[in-house]
């Protein structure tokens, strides 16, 4: 019995027919599929195999805009194990409808598969859909009903393409694709293409009393995420990348107390946030001012109301009103006071005498801190940059015109002349590929006269050189390597102040 086919084994021959069926053939090179369909045959049939969703392949990069059809037999893949629409229609790289179509002109058949109609198979639907009316062959090639989901069982593609009812076409992710312990995940395409095979997916997360105390820090690859946190044991919200992404978030029935200001900056795009249910949370982070309040649900929320809590109240009613006209989560705002709990909508800053004072002195406060960390962090960035910022200067006068200098050298070489790997690297490869090239050079290990005292000689030698080259290593600026510390700093002088030569 036949187990498999190596690619492109068929040999460049007009094959009329190619029967493959009642074997035990486990996987398919799409190469052998081309061979075929480049000249006129009239079938090929490979039913009655193990072909698996894994089973195509294509190992030579077969694209189908590369194959010249010569024909249009007919290709049979019914009774196999193909639980995804034929991955060939990915493997071949199909770049168009006109494509697509001429792929069915050879009367693909994959009925009689357990195909599951899963999120994967969406886009391919898309594409078939306005050529239902047009290529007949579909209604018979298409008639294949679906085994999975269980919403689905029993609907043929053929049906669901033509309705266009695909709301029920999820993937299923698990905890090898990052779906966290004791959570449910799925994805749905949203609509949005990439590309012509591609659209964006919205992953769904559920981790509905899973036992969380903290945010997740990685979820499945998405373009868009919805979230569900509800009744863990979370009680600070910190910042995670996929919060960037995420169109809803629920963290209802937690034990909430703190959500950093970090993560709001990162939920600009988040259309809902649920927030309910979290008694303790008793501190609202000012960034969220940046977003529209009727976005989020809050629980019933008792601040401990200060002159800073002003903005609270303004966020709330600026902008952002019910389409009943009233202000969203007015009535969910407490405020603790000396005089005990009032509703937020009765607090004002004469509730605290919050005076003009007060509030130009901690504003003269904050400008202070503020101009004092500035200042610190411009004197930091000059030391911490300081080769780069004098690189750039030097870079400006060069723009001036030069005076031409004599150079007795092309080029400097300076290494840790203890670092067995590099002196070999210099002297056995480096120094011959100059000497070959025509260049003249000065190594101190090797061009040093005899009875010459080095830093003199080196600190001559390196005015008359074109360019140096600084060969890095761990200890090249280290205390044992005296000469080497010696050689920089002569260097970098000199590269500085004249802005002709160069280093590497």
């Amino acid at each position: 019995m036949l187990a498999t086919m190596s690619p492109s084994i068929l040999p460049p021959l007009a094959l009329s027919s190619l029967f493959l069926q009642h074997n035990h053939i486990r996987s398919y090179d799409v190469s052998n599929l081309g061979i075929m369909m480049s000249r006129p045959f009239c079938r090929i049939d490979i039913s009655y195999n193990k072909l698996n969703e894994k089973a195509i392949t294509n190992e030579q990069n077969l694209t189908f805009g590369n194959i010249e059809p010569g024909g249009q037999g007919s290709v049979n893949f019914q009774h196999n194990s193909l639980k995804t629409f034929p991955e060939f229609i990915e493997k071949m790289e199909l770049k168009n409808l006109s494509e697509v179509r001429r792929l069915w002109d050879y009367h693909m058949d994959i009925r009689n598969n357990p195909i599951r109609c899963d999120c994967i198979l969406v886009p391919i639907m898309e594409m078939i859909r306005p050529l239902l009316n047009v290529v007949q062959a579909f209604k018979v090639f298409l008639d294949i009903p679906c085994f999975n989901p269980t919403q689905l069982r029993g609907r043929s593609i053929y049906n669901i393409t033509k309705t266009g009812d695909w709301e029920n076409m999820t993937c299923p992710l698990y905890v090898i694709n990052d779906c966290p312990r004791g959570c449910k995940c799925f994805y749905k395409l949203s609509g949005k293409r990439v590309n012509f095979l591609r659209e964006e997916k919205t992953v769904f997360v559920n981790c509905t009393g899973s036992g969380l105390n903290e945010l997740p820090h990685v979820l499945p690859k998405g373009d868009e995420y919805s979230i569900d946190f509800s009744g863990n044991n979370i009680s600070v919200v910190r910042p995670r990348n996929y919060l960037g992404f995420t169109v809803m978030l629920n963290l209802s029935q937690n034990r909430l107390h703190k959500i950093d200001s970090r993560c709001v900056k990162l939920m600009r795009k988040t259309s809902k946030i649920i927030l309910t249910k979290n008694i303790g949370l008793v501190k609202i982070p000012r960034s969220l001012k940046h977003l529209n309040s009727c976005r989020i649900e809050f629980p019933e929320v008792y601040l401990v109301c200060t002159c800073d809590n002003i903005w609270i109240k303004d966020w709330l009613v600026k902008n952002h009103i019910n389409s009943d006209k009233t202000v969203c989560n007015i009535d969910k705002f407490f405020c603790r006071t000396s005089t005990g709990i009032i509703p937020l909508i009765r607090f004002t800053a004469e509730t605290l005498t919050c005076t003009r004072n007060n509030l130009y002195a901690r504003s003269l406060l904050i400008t202070s801190v503020t101009s004092i960390v500035v200042l610190i962090g411009t004197v930091w960035l000059l030391s911490y940059f300081r080769y780069e910022i004098m690189i750039l200067l030097r870079k400006e006068r060069l723009k001036l015109k030069q005076t031409p200098s004599y150079h007795e050298y092309d080029i400097f070489i300076s290494f840790d002349e203890g670092r067995e790997d590099i002196r070999k690297w210099v002297i056995k490869t480096f120094i011959p590929l100059l000497q070959s090239l025509g260049y003249s050079f000065y190594v101190p290990m090797i061009s040093l006269p005899f009875g010459e005292i080095r830093t003199e000689e080196t600190e001559r030698v390196v005015q008359k050189c074109r360019s140096f080259l600084v060969v890095l290593s761990d200890d090249y600026l280290g205390k044992e390597t005296i000469w080497t510390s010696f050689e920089f700093k002569l260097i970098w002088k000199l590269f500085y102040a004249k802005p002709t030569l160069n280093m590497l």
